[in-house]
């Protein structure tokens, strides 16, 4: 509720809808179960749980990984015992990038060619760590989540003596894992030794407290597994968990008056304070790194003696139409410098053009043989070809996919 309505972060808030089922199918595909289907049920799970981590928030695949590697090593003699494991999971991972290739291919191609303020962390995480105190009072767990997670908790570990429960060891064994998980997490975010000696190698995180996150999903799920093996009839589990969601919500009306943003420790030689948004959000942060541009005027593109020149920016902003005088050496267009740009005249014929290393923006050159005073300049975005091959592994792979799971579903049905 906190990411949704507070700050509104759509990558951070759609990142938790895929993490449940990176995690749960992690720990099913460490299980080898004999039935076939329900294998690949656990193998869809993980692999589409990681498609939409890689593509909605980095930060949330990260902690995401780090859990599943956990479990991995929690169960590390099943691979040895079932062989098969190892194989469906190099099997998942390469799924998994090939779905994704059309995204992660073309963004290493950009970092190759561009540094962006994202690069250089403007929070330190060594002079940010939380304290149990914060993590009661704070808006991202608060009081509501602190008693969920303790009173999850001793319901696992009472279950797990409990020999009505003999039947379902497994999943009361997961759900202790994660419980535990939990815990650890949110207090490893409160370590104050580990922050302040190695906070700076960890300065992506940015704030220990992102960290909470995953410790959230963590215990949902472990209070998933406890619900479903709870001997309470169906209108009851509904009623309590209408309450919970209820609570939840009201509990988080307290703390949205607060803003965290204004007791954070920035560094003063990196903060982002060109616009308003002091913290970087609203996308600033994909700004290039140096950048010395007056963003007031997005549609002037600029000559190397400083004039300007204004232009129009068309099809939903994906081209730039602009007059330029072609007396000047170059003009920076207001578009971030991206390989795919190109600039054209209104012949076809394509103009010279760079990066403007200073500002990070796209530059095109004049052309020195033009019998015109003035000409008119077309910029637009072409394709690389490492995102065209990008496109075709993604969607050739994705082809390829649906016939797989379609053979492996007969298969399976067969084989019953």
């Amino acid at each position: 509720f906190f990411s949704v309505y507070s700050m509104f972060s759509l990558g951070n808030y759609t990142a938790m809808i895929f993490m449940p089922p990176a995690i749960c199918g992690m720990w099913g595909v460490m299980q080898c179960e004999k039935n076939k289907f329900l294998n690949l049920k656990y193998s869809i799970s993980f692999g589409v749980g990681f498609l939409g981590l890689i593509l909605t928030h980095t930060l949330s695949l990260l902690f995401s990984f780090i859990v599943c590697l956990l479990i991995m090593f929690f169960y590390i003699k099943n691979i040895f015992t079932f062989k098969e494991i190892f194989f469906r999971i190099f099997f998942i991972v390469l799924t998994v990038l090939a779905l994704s290739a059309a995204y992660w291919i073309p963004m290493l191609e950009q970092f190759s060619v561009q540094k962006y303020k994202v690069s250089l962390p403007y929070i330190d995480p060594s002079k940010n760590y939380s304290d149990l105190f914060e993590i009661i009072m704070e808006e991202r767990y608060g009081i509501f989540l602190t008693i969920f997670t303790i009173s999850v908790c001793i319901v696992v570990f009472k279950m797990k003596f409990k020999k009505k429960y003999n039947e379902n060891k497994k999943l009361i064994l997961f759900a202790s894992i994660l419980s535990s998980l939990c815990i650890l997490i949110l207090l490893f975010t409160c370590w104050k030794w580990f922050w302040e000696k190695f906070g700076s190698v960890f300065l992506f995180i940015q704030v220990p407290a992102r960290l909470w996150n995953i410790s959230f999903v963590c215990i949902v799920i472990a209070f998933c597994i406890v619900f479903s093996l709870m001997e309470i009839n169906y209108k009851k589990k509904f009623m309590m968990g209408m309450i919970l969601i209820l609570m939840s919500y009201l509990f988080s009306l307290y703390y949205l008056p607060d803003d965290l943003n204004d007791k954070r420790v920035l560094y003063t030689d990196t903060k982002i304070t060109d616009i308003d948004h002091g913290d970087g959000s609203g996308g600033l942060e994909w700004l290039p790194l140096k950048n010395g541009r007056n963003f007031n005027e997005p549609n002037k593109a600029v000559a190397n003696d400083g004039s300007g020149a204004d232009g129009i920016k068309e099809k939903t902003n994906t081209e730039y139409k602009v007059w330029l005088l072609t007396e000047k050496e170059w003009y920076d267009i207001p578009y971030v410098y991206y390989k795919g740009y190109h600039a054209y005249l209104e012949n076809g014929v394509e103009l010279a053009s760079d990066v403007n290393h200073k500002t990070g923006l796209f530059r095109v050159y004049m052309p020195k043989d033009s019998e015109d005073e003035i000409i008119t300049v077309v910029v637009k975005y072409i394709p690389t070809v490492l995102q065209k091959i990008s496109y075709i592994i993604s969607i050739g792979y994705a082809v390829f996919l649906v016939v797989f799971i379609i053979r492996e579903i007969r298969k399976c049905k067969q084989g019953e």
